[in-house]
């Protein structure tokens, strides 16, 4: 059984708000939810942990986005620790480097 999580870091000198919205690959939102991480925090979650249960997904995307910048990956994995990977963020095409929304 595999995991999607999210490590995400807030550099900051006063704390972020992040909202993670999960869609289908059709770009409808399935669920989202909202974190504070204070200044110089950070958390690393599997995403029913970040906006609550989801249904059985093998494809779609999730969206960070943060009231100021943050650092963060995604982690794609299985529950017996013999698959791990960590992805970068990725910004759709026609977004500025300013964009605060985030695609996985």
């Amino acid at each position: 059984t595999y995991f999607t999580g999210l490590a995400a870091l807030n550099p900051g000198a006063t704390a972020a708000e992040v909202t993670v919205t999960v869609y289908d690959t059709g770009g409808t939102a399935l669920a989202s939810g909202t974190r504070s991480i204070p200044a110089g925090g950070r958390f690393s979650l599997v995403l029913p942990e970040l906006v609550g249960p989801l249904p059985a997904l093998s494809r779609g995307y999730f969206e960070l986005t943060a009231s100021r910048p943050v650092a963060a990956f995604a982690l794609f994995g299985t529950w017996d620790g013999q698959v791990l990977a960590a992805v970068p963020p990725q910004r759709r095409s026609g977004w500025s480097r300013n964009s605060r929304h985030i695609w996985y």
